[in-house]
């Protein structure tokens, strides 16, 4: 009886560790999800029209298959795999919105803030597979929630669109590799179709292709032992669903002749895609954006980075950020962590970075001659959410780290040890300084206040 309440008092001050953030995150933006006294801008106005015209449909009990505003009309099905219009989480906002009789833009908001919520879960989900351990996952999420990662993606729909089912995705494909049970086979492949809802997927299907380049290398004998145990019938069911899933996005390949794509429209002159012409043209082309050294120094010093981009476009608008905290516990795991999650995601988070830079570096050129689905993305900057995403994993499995010694060290009759100390130590330093560093220009010091919710976890752990 005892152990059972125990196990019920671990799992109820988990969920609340959890529900903190969150429900933090939700405070601090009441006035878009809750009183919407506040909306978008951006990218959420500029492309607002796409998922007007999709909810729209639904709301009058009209297929939304076509769109009467541009060119005199065309057709709309391509576009469903625009901006995620047909997964389950715009659906059910969809049905949410109606019950309450939600107007389209509150509606779409709110939507959003959600799917910037449902992949931080996903971050915290993936790092307690990783670490097991309840502290780190608490500590990804927080820092998923009020860093760039989330944050950018308020201004860059494209940040979250390209990135939102990555962890899930890894989250079940870890489980299937140390199963190989087809229990975790259909999820994976449901997930995998439905990242095809974005016409962004092929930053995801890049970073995915990094890590299995990293396993096939340092792991080949298991890596191709596990490939053979794959039945077929286990290929054919994973290939079917994926390609059901995806079939709006597939479906604007075989149609590229027979549509005006909405970046040709606004920009009134023709636009070459990376698909269409060879790679000087497309890569230096005006539509074609890249990261910059000086995003970087914004993982660290935001308002470096901000201002670097609205006063002198020096800098991308992935707007990298993650705090002293993640990039002293990343660089803990990378000194001394020697697991093959750690030797993966800095292996990741390099070549990430490389091709972030765009043509700065020979990277890009590489990627662009050998993987061809690179050559439908025309924003390598959007790959900021996977360095910020891989850094907070790296932290993560750091802080696993510092707990790690710090139970060795007082099981062992030691003193505290350096490494509790340290991490008390950084935690108090970056509360003190959440009263002075802003994220964006809001009086809202988003990013830095969270730590207090860190610091508490700590103590309470």
């Amino acid at each position: 009886m005892s152990s059972l309440r125990t196990d019920n008092k671990g799992a109820l001050s988990e969920a609340l560790s959890w529900l903190l953030p969150v429900a933090l995150f939700i405070a601090f933006h009441s006035d878009i999800i809750i009183s919407t006294t506040k909306t978008f801008t951006h990218d959420s106005l500029i492309w607002f029209g796409i998922p007007y015209t999709f909810y729209d449909g639904l709301f009058r009990l009209q297929p939304p298959l076509w769109n009467p505003f541009p060119n005199g009309g065309q057709p709309f099905f391509y576009l469903w795999g625009m901006q995620n219009l047909y997964d389950p989480l715009s659906l059910i906002g969809f049905s949410i919105g109606a019950i309450t009789g939600s107007d389209i833009l509150d509606m779409c908001q709110r939507i959003y803030m959600f799917r910037i919520v449902f992949a931080a879960l996903g971050v915290g989900v993936l790092v307690r597979e990783i670490t097991s351990s309840r502290m780190c996952s608490c500590f990804a999420l927080t820092t998923s929630l009020f860093s760039s990662f989330a944050l950018a993606s308020l201004r860059q729909n494209g940040l979250l669109y390209s990135f939102m089912l990555t962890p899930w995705i890894l989250f079940v494909a870890l489980r299937f590799f140390k199963t190989s049970s087809r229990v975790y086979l259909v999820p994976l492949a449901l997930l995998v179709g439905m990242n095809f809802s974005n016409y962004t997927v092929a930053y995801s299907l890049l970073y995915f292709a990094i890590i299995l380049v990293y396993f096939a290398i340092s792991a080949p004998i298991r890596f191709f032992d596990f490939v053979k145990k794959l039945r077929i019938i286990d290929f054919i069911l994973f290939i079917s669903i994926s390609i059901a899933m995806a079939s709006p996005f597939l479906s604007l390949y075989f149609e590229k002749e027979n549509i005006v794509p909405i970046v040709r429209t606004m920009a009134n002159e023709e636009v070459k895609m990376n698909f269409e012409g060879d790679f000087d043209s497309v890569s230096h082309s005006k539509y074609s954006t890249k990261g910059t050294l000086r995003d970087f120094i914004g993982l660290i010093f935001p308002s470096y980075a901000l201002d670097s981009h609205f006063n002198e476009n020096l800098a991308s608008e992935s707007f990298l950020y993650v705090g002293v905290a993640a990039i002293f516990l990343a660089l803990v795991a990378v000194a001394f962590d020697k697991s093959p999650f750690t030797r993966c995601s800095l292996f990741s988070v390099i070549c990430i970075s490389l091709i972030f830079l765009g043509t700065a570096t020979p990277a890009y050129r590489l990627v662009h001659a050998v993987f061809l689905p690179i050559r439908f993305a025309r924003h390598m900057h959007l790959l900021g959410s996977f360095i910020t995403f891989t850094i907070i994993v790296l932290a993560s499995i750091g802080l696993k780290y510092l707990i790690t010694a710090h139970h060795v060290y007082r099981e062992e009759g030691a003193r505290t040890g350096t490494a509790s100390f340290i991490l008390t130590t950084c935690a108090i330093t970056l509360v003190s300084m959440s009263n002075f560093i802003e994220l964006f220009s809001q009086n809202r010091t988003y990013a830095n206040a969270s730590l207090i919710i860190l610091f508490a976890t700590f103590i309470y752990s």
